[in-house]
């Protein structure tokens, strides 16, 4: 049986290699390439690889780094999202709180990717809000990537200094994110 081939865009490479740069330096990027059997290979940010190229990256940089697939994911989606909100920035009403931009994600940024690329393998997100401080995101995909996602809601979060909680539920490649927004409720003496 023939594995299906999945496409990941080229500005998650692109993205990714400064991560490992930034953190740990041009000889660790350099070593993981190399050690992956990829070279210093130019991935263009405007088009889509296979998703097995980003994965022999990633397993390297765990290896690498002695730590899961799940750390190096999600730190990856919190440093990824500075460099989301440029890019999206047009999308983003000024109005919006972190619960707001949180449950507009999936039009934002999976929208665009499959309007752009369509032979990459976005992530199926099923968003819903329950009231002002609860939201879930029901997340399918043949990757298991959520940690990325984790990783992003975490920056959202920071981004607009507001406290959330996340609870992961489900099974790999199905699973739910319930996302809560922690309010202050210590009484204000007056």
């Amino acid at each position: 049986m023939i594995k299906p081939i999945y496409a990941m865009h080229g500005i998650i490479f692109k993205q990714l290699f400064q991560f490992v740069r930034e953190n740990h330096g041009q000889k660790a990027l350099k070593e993981i390439l190399y050690g992956c059997g990829l070279g210093m290979k130019y991935y263009d940010p405007t088009q889509a690889y296979p998703d097995h190229e980003v994965e022999q990256i990633l397993d390297a940089v765990c290896k690498m780094l002695g730590v899961s697939r799940d750390s190096v994911l999600e730190a990856f989606g919190q440093y990824i999202t500075p460099s989301l909100y440029k890019r999206f920035s047009a999308f983003i009403r000024e109005e919006w709180d972190a619960m707001d931009l949180i449950e507009n994600i999936e039009v934002m940024i999976y929208g665009s990717v499959k309007t752009t690329q369509n032979n990459v393998a976005s992530p199926t997100l099923i968003i819903n809000r329950k009231g002002k401080d609860e939201i879930t995101i029901s997340y399918t995909s043949k990757r298991d990537a959520l940690a990325f996602g984790i990783g992003i809601v975490r920056a959202i979060g920071k981004h607009y200094n507001t406290k959330l909680t996340i609870k992961r539920s489900g099974a790999t490649g199905n699973e739910v994110l319930t996302i809560k927004r922690v309010r202050n409720t210590t009484p204000v003496l007056s």
